[in-house]
């Protein structure tokens, strides 16, 4: 997972394995929607609800991050606080 930052894993809830596995499935299909788009992005996980927080440059791509999280298996709620900024 070389393009998501994928700091700020916590174990609640679920075990550690869990979460582990559904923060690689997050940052996989954030990856494979664009890894350069998506670099700025950090991904937390709370049991299954999902945290996305960074920079990205533009409304379409928070609405994307925020969708392609959504889509991943296992997860139950995203709380998009990406910050749009258009110089990245």
């Amino acid at each position: 997972m070389q393009g998501v930052n994928t700091s700020g894993r916590e174990a609640v809830g679920e075990s550690l394995e869990a979460q582990h596995e559904l923060l690689s499935g997050v940052a996989e299909a954030l990856d494979g929607r664009g890894r350069i788009a998506f670099r700025r992005v950090k991904i937390h996980v709370d049991a299954r609800r999902i945290t996305l927080s960074g920079r990205v440059r533009s409304f379409y791509l928070k609405q994307l991050a925020q969708h392609v999280t959504a889509s991943v298996e296992g997860v139950w709620a995203v709380d998009n606080h990406l910050v749009v900024e258009s110089r990245v």
